[in-house]
């Protein structure tokens, strides 16, 4: 669910506050006269809507907040999955999925048209970079997945890389860092994707091969067993986004819609 663009449920409704303010505020015909008009404008635009087909595009500067990190309470083990597309993999680290600070954190990056996955420790980094050179213009499933004593990376499907840790250990991070979609909280206008995001989902446990192999084209119920949060991000519906769980909210900064192509 969310925020439907254009002509949006949130503006509707703000235009009917304000109506509403108006006619008990105010005496003068006019303004009731002025008030009304707004009011049928709104409800014009809105009855218009049409919900369609789109694609986050995430540049500088533009991410979803996912709220904090503790909220998912995933310092243990995890599995993140998305389907990403880049335009440009630009000069530096370009953030997928991150929660990051001071603290610690975890990261799904590009580095220089390759994938960067790490979890942090005590302020120890522990994870990889996948040896696969990635291309332009071209759709790849993601699975980033933490079992407490190794850090993985899947790439459609296939395994790229398994880092060892030394001993099982839990993810450190403060309890104010926000986990973001397509830049680092801790670095939004320097550490950004260049592209597009779909299809990210949340999970408690760690996937097995298999299960990820078969989600590589994801179509989430939001009843999955342990599935704690997805969101498709494939249909245009604005800036505030509920998960299809219906436990978690995506809100946009500076973030477009691209038609499908």
């Amino acid at each position: 669910e969310g925020d439907y663009a254009p002509g949006s449920k949130k503006t509707l409704q703000a235009h009917i506050d304000w109506g509403h303010f108006i006619l008990k505020t105010s005496d003068l015909d006019t303004a009731f006269v002025n008030a009304g008009k707004k009011i049928n404008e709104a409800i014009a635009i809105y009855k218009d809507n049409i919900v369609k087909a789109g694609y986050p595009l995430f540049a500088s500067g533009s991410y979803f907040d996912l709220g904090t990190f503790k909220q998912y309470d995933i310092y243990e083990k995890f599995t993140i999955e998305c389907k990403v597309r880049f335009n440009d993999f630009g000069t530096g680290l370009g953030n997928v999925i991150a929660a990051e600070g001071t603290g610690g954190g975890i990261i799904l990056r590009n580095n220089n048209n390759k994938m960067d996955a790490y979890i942090n420790h005590n302020g120890a980094w522990f994870g990889g970079t996948a040896g696969k050179i990635f291309e332009l213009d071209t759709w790849y499933h993601f699975a980033f997945v933490f079992t407490g004593t190794q850090v993985k990376l899947y790439v459609d499907g296939v395994q790229e890389f398994a880092t060892g840790i030394f001993a099982e250990t839990v993810v450190t991070l403060n309890d104010d860092i926000h986990f973001n979609i397509g830049a680092n909280p801790s670095y939004p206008t320097a550490r950004y994707m260049r592209g597009n995001i779909t299809h990210v989902s949340i999970w408690d446990y760690v996937r097995s091969d298999s299960e990820i192999q078969s989600d590589v084209n994801p179509n989430f119920t939001g009843n999955e067993p342990g599935l704690l949060a997805y969101w498709a991000l494939n249909v245009n519906i604005g800036s505030s986004i509920r998960d299809l769980t219906d436990k978690f909210t995506a809100e946009a900064t500076n973030v477009v819609w691209q038609d499908p192509n």
